[in-house]
């Protein structure tokens, strides 16, 4: 899998149409500051929600040369005191490419970080605890190749029985030659309780080689959604779903038509509540940029016509959430050196809310992709800042109640 540079889209210009807005009673209240429970230093923030739980994890600094994965849980509008998943000199921090902690059934938690390899390569490292995250499996890898290539931007969810479903990047074609060289793939595998990978499955054979997946779980069985990459280097959204024991084809989401000879690190974002599906997206059609969402009400088998959600410039890097029948997408609107950072949140027929600024002045590169989860009747986000005194980053969380819609 090549490292490509973030593309900067340059020479946007022109109108957009707009799509109706309520009114500015019906914006959601100021969110509420939650006290992070991060040190200084920390970033690459996820958040998992499931199981009546919600799950903020990130990468922190430890001692001069180790970074830790560490977790914390929502409790009473508070997040307990960290816990340690891992430490080590070796893993590999990473704006887009984030590590997760997640709940599943039963009440284990499961989670994926990232290592450092020979040469440019990097692999996936997964593990469970039964225990709340006192103590952890030996961690294993989910692929079994040993190429010097690039496995991650990793998704772990909850699959039949005990076992976790993990869907992630894999680059080990760069390794070898033929038709099938210098293409990513998108692959699948199981982890048992003790984290053993069960055989692997490619889900598609050429993706986009470092846009974020994402996956989430329908009243009809995962679903999982990535930037696809056509022969003609066509780059929009596709999904595949399972469905009776087995993966179907990749489906495109909307056909945008984007064009790109390079890698937009910029993935999908996905939330399911039954059969209802949202996925909010970043693409460049037409020369400027747009955030834009779709909704399925048949666990992800269509979607309808793409919603443009942004208004200004923006720089994508979008989250999704579905709070109740409406949806919440959280992204970053440009400059990249002084960023903006908003929610606004899309009603079932397509009109949007005013958008809720969250933070100004962001740094792009150093705030990554910002998260956004649903837990209980409320919406928590999270993002990487820098202080403005010293430099340093450091985490934010915000959680807020959104009133229901008409």
């Amino acid at each position: 899998m090549r490292r490509f540079l973030f593309v900067v889209l340059l020479g946007l210009a022109g109108c957009r149409p707009e799509t109706p807005e309520t009114p500015a009673s019906a914006t959601p209240s100021p969110p509420t500051a939650l006290e992070a429970p991060a040190s200084v230093g920390s970033r690459a923030p996820r958040l998992a929600s499931g199981e009546g739980r919600l799950l903020l994890s990130w990468l922190e600094p430890v001692g001069e040369d180790s970074t830790a994965l560490r977790f914390s849980v929502l409790e009473d509008s508070a997040w307990t005191p960290p816990r340690t998943v891992t430490v080590g000199a070796d893993l590999l921090v990473n704006g887009a490419d984030t590590p997760s902690v997640v709940p599943l059934p039963g009440g284990d938690i499961a989670a994926h970080w990232l290592v450092r390899g020979p040469g440019v390569g990097y692999s996936i490292r997964t593990a469970r605890s039964s225990d709340g995250g006192r103590t952890w499996t030996a961690p294993t890898a989910p692929h079994r190749d040993e190429t010097a290539t690039e496995h991650g931007f990793a998704r772990l969810l909850p699959w039949a029985g005990s076992a976790a479903g993990v869907v992630w990047l894999d680059g080990r074609a760069y390794a070898g030659g033929g038709d099938a060289a210098n293409q990513t793939a998108v692959r699948f595998t199981t982890l048992a309780s003790d984290g053993t990978p069960a055989e692997e499955r490619v889900l598609d054979a050429r993706a986009c080689d470092c846009c974020p997946t994402a996956a989430a779980l329908t009243a009809e069985g995962p679903i999982v959604a990535y930037r696809d990459r056509t022969a003609d280097e066509t780059r929009d959204i596709a999904v595949v779903r399972y469905l009776n024991g087995t993966w179907t084809a990749p489906q495109i989401v909307h056909a945008d038509g984007w064009k790109i000879d390079g890698c937009p690190v910029n993935g999908p974002a996905i939330a399911a509540d039954g059969r209802t599906v949202v996925i909010a997206w970043f693409t460049g059609i037409g020369d400027r940029p747009h955030v834009r969402l779709a909704v399925s009400s048949d666990a992800g088998a269509t979607f309808g016509e793409a919603i443009e959600v942004s208004d200004a410039e923006p720089l994508g890097r979008v989250a999704v959430a579905l709070d109740g029948s409406s949806a919440a997408v959280l992204y970053l609107d440009g400059p990249a050196d002084a960023a903006t950072l908003r929610l606004r949140r899309v009603r079932p027929d397509g009109t949007k809310e005013a958008a809720v600024t969250l933070a100004e002045g962001l740094n792009a590169r150093i705030t990554g992709f910002p998260v956004l989860a649903r837990h209980g009747d409320a919406l928590v986000a999270a993002w990487t800042a820098a202080s403005s005194t010293d430099g340093s980053t450091g985490l934010h969380t915000v959680r807020w109640t959104l009133a229901p819609g008409p």
